[in-house]
């Protein structure tokens, strides 16, 4: 039997039921983490602490979340590739050595997510777990829906280099203001820049935001307690 997986990239047709299967994203290794599966080769950088134990010198590895390592991936004899936003630009050389696909999240982050958990539980042969796995958020996301428009003002507050930063409804991160619908402190947010748009602790006070989303980008790559901002002021932090 075949399967056919529409991608961000087109389409991948693999033979089922997939045999190894390697992943060069955390968001999918995030899922097959979740579903139980067992990947026969993982990325070897900038995993979270939930998923340590990947990095394990047990855990075969195939390369970086920035860089394949494409020696090791021909070496693996794998069956299928998942890569994600950040190897996105390999496909192209990545589909030369085997079948591969791209999860990339893309503009709408809920319905990729919730499409990604059920391709990863398809590759894996764990399709009733992933259906009982998005069956959750799918509930919370309409009920987010239905309560966020009316929950006042939402501020993404970034941390880089010990730095406050702001990102707006245009950035990488806006989909927090377009999904669920929280409106944001204000509409021209310059966040062109690594780090969002500089911002002063009296900035957060001033627009005294009804929600703060905080993004430890200090701590996402290693230099945890360089950015803690301490924007406590406000009233709700998530």
């Amino acid at each position: 039997m075949k399967l056919d997986f529409m991608h961000s990239q087109g389409e991948t047709t693999v033979e089922a039921p997939v045999g190894k299967v390697l992943i060069l994203d955390v968001n999918a290794l995030d899922i097959a983490e979740a579903l139980g599966a067992v990947p026969a080769g993982v990325l070897g950088s900038n995993l979270p602490s939930y998923l340590a134990k990947y990095a394990a010198a047990g855990r075969p590895k195939v390369g970086t979340i920035f860089e394949p390592d494409y020696e090791a991936i021909a070496a693996a004899r794998a069956d299928l590739m998942i890569i994600g936003t950040r190897t996105a630009p390999a496909y192209a050389q990545m589909s030369q050595l085997l079948p591969t696909v791209d999860l990339s999240l893309g503009e709408k982050h809920f319905s990729a997510v919730r499409q990604n958990i059920l391709s990863v539980g398809q590759i894996f042969g764990l399709t009733e777990k992933a259906q009982a796995l998005v069956a959750d958020p799918d509930s919370r996301i309409a009920h987010l829906q239905a309560v966020a428009p009316h929950s006042g003002t939402a501020l993404i507050l970034v941390t880089n280099g010990g730095k406050p930063g702001a990102y707006g409804p245009a950035s990488r991160l806006g989909w927090i203001h377009r999904e669920p619908g929280f409106a944001p402190v204000e509409e021209g947010i310059d966040d062109r820049f690594h780090g969002g748009d500089a911002i002063s602790f009296e900035y957060i006070l001033e627009r005294d935001p009804d929600w703060i989303f905080v993004v430890d980008r200090d701590a996402g790559v290693g230099d945890a307690g360089v950015g803690d901002a301490g924007a406590s002021d406000a009233r709700p932090m998530l």
